[in-house]
């Protein structure tokens, strides 16, 4: 009709084909979580390079063991290497590094790897970022993470694997069929090729590989078989039944800890457990014994005998091989981290990471003013280091006077007995063992046939004509 006023337009909605501030909002959003996220990864990688640096700044003199690996990098050991850690410090020392430093340094990185890998196993069990960086940080900051850490050895490498492993048992998705199996396969052999000591947790990984349950073949009993298959075609390949029992020998000495243990070591054992672990065992504790809600799932079983195999190198070991048990530092963190969660709603504050992270650091404040104060070495290294020549040879059978002479300041060795017919070299003959436990096969002996010998002790020297009987008096 022409009088009639036409329908006025209702007022368009504002977003109605507007896509641009819906879609802007949640654009911006997955961008700030992203950054979020990458701002995380960077603060806890750049706390695991800071503890790297530290523990190489503060690189311990103290001679803790066998020190097998500088020994066997510098070709002064005949021993055997069983993984990784002996050709990457090669390799560094084929750039120039001597080899006591390439192991160090070796050493160091692993230790600053071993929070961004703590981290990421906490976060995937599904702790807050907050509550797994506290109780990473409080687990590398025990007795036994920075004292083993702090050596030229292979402990820090061996938890880097251990916590590798650990992450590969809790996750169990699978993209694809029978991928737990090979990602727990893969980190357990990546784990004792990091340190031998880390075969010790093969019933854990066939625990949890024979409970895994999964709809293809791969999955429970046959999983946990094909490990076994794996694990032993490994060892054979490795310690080669061909040849003799040295290869044996040499894999129960690093399961076992150097397998010269009894009752006697036990006070030992509890006092380095007790100082090692520090608040960790309060971690322990948790994971195995911690109280539940009927709601909350337990821990996996597996964890069971991932921490009581801690006990064959205490029952069967000895303290003075070295340090032991690394493995058991991502257990303790994983229940460290439950105990923080359960005391702390919110993500975590300074207050209670202080809780365990204060308490811990006095531990290893502690312990490491110990360690180096009851250095048996600890005058003598200083007053012969300043009084030994650069031409010097040595007579020693103290290993570690003889780890000192040969690895640390690149001196040559002399082999004892001498022969009768060995031809004069060049720099003087120096004997080191006088008033060490090491002198009684020497008395009555001549120490070198054809040359003169001097007698280095702190504070004193004396010179042995060639062919003299040595008898301290």
């Amino acid at each position: 009709m022409r009088g009639a006023d036409p329908l006025k337009p209702e007022p368009a909605d504002p977003t109605e084909n507007q896509s641009y501030p819906r879609e802007e909002l949640v654009a911006l959003v997955n961008r700030a979580q992203r950054t979020a996220r990458l701002r995380g990864h960077l603060q806890v990688w750049a706390l695991g390079l800071g503890l790297a640096l530290l523990a190489l700044g503060l690189s311990s003199e103290r001679l803790w063991g066998s020190m097998e690996l500088p020994r066997m990098v510098a070709g002064q050991g005949g021993g055997l290497s069983y993984g990784l850690v002996f050709p990457l410090a090669t390799g560094l020392r084929s750039l120039g590094m001597d080899p006591e430093q390439a192991c160090f340094l070796v050493s160091a990185l692993a230790f600053g790897l071993c929070l961004p890998a703590l981290v990421s196993l906490l976060g995937t069990i599904g702790f807050q970022r907050g509550v797994s960086l506290w109780a990473a940080l409080t687990m590398l900051l025990s007795g036994l993470a920075w004292l083993g850490s702090t050596q030229p050895g292979d402990l820090a490498p061996g938890v880097l694997g251990a916590t590798l492993l650990m992450l590969n048992l809790f996750k169990v998705t699978e993209r694809v069929p029978g991928e737990y199996l090979w990602r727990v396969s893969i980190s357990f052999i990546l784990a004792f090729f990091m340190r031998p000591e880390n075969l010790l947790l093969f019933p854990a990984a066939a625990w949890a590989l024979s409970q895994h349950r999964s709809p293809h073949r791969l999955g429970g009993t046959t999983g946990a078989l094909v490990l076994s298959m794996l694990t032993a075609v490994c060892l054979w390949i490795l310690m080669d039944p061909g040849a003799d029992e040295t290869s044996m020998q040499h894999l129960l000495d690093n399961l076992l800890a150097g397998r010269g243990g009894g009752l006697d070591q036990l006070p030992r054992w509890l006092l380095m457990g007790l100082g090692g672990l520090g608040v960790g065992w309060l971690g322990i504790h948790v994971l195995l014994f911690g109280k539940r809600l009927p709601q909350e799932s337990p821990p996996p079983s597996w964890v069971v005998p991932w921490c009581l195999v801690a006990l064959a190198p205490v029952v069967a070991g000895r303290t003075d091989f070295g340090p032991a048990g690394g493995f058991l530092l991502p257990a303790a963190a994983v229940g460290l981290a439950d105990w923080l969660s359960r005391r702390e709603q919110s993500p975590v504050g300074l207050g209670m990471g202080a809780v365990l992270l204060l308490p811990q650091a006095m531990v290893l404040l502690g312990l490491a003013s110990t360690f180096e104060r009851e250095d048996p070495l600890g005058e003598w290294r200083p007053a012969m280091r300043a009084e030994l020549q650069t031409s010097d040879r040595i007579l020693s059978a103290d290993p570690q006077k003889s780890y000192l002479a040969a690895v640390r300041w690149n001196l040559e060795l002399v082999p004892w007995p001498v022969a009768q017919d060995a031809t004069p070299g060049e720099g003087r003959v120096v004997f080191l063992d006088r008033g060490s436990s090491e002198e009684g096969p020497w008395r009555g002996k001549p120490l070198h046939p054809c040359e003169a010998v001097t007698i280095l002790w702190p504070g004193g020297e004396e010179i042995l004509p060639a062919g003299q009987v040595y008898e301290p008096r």
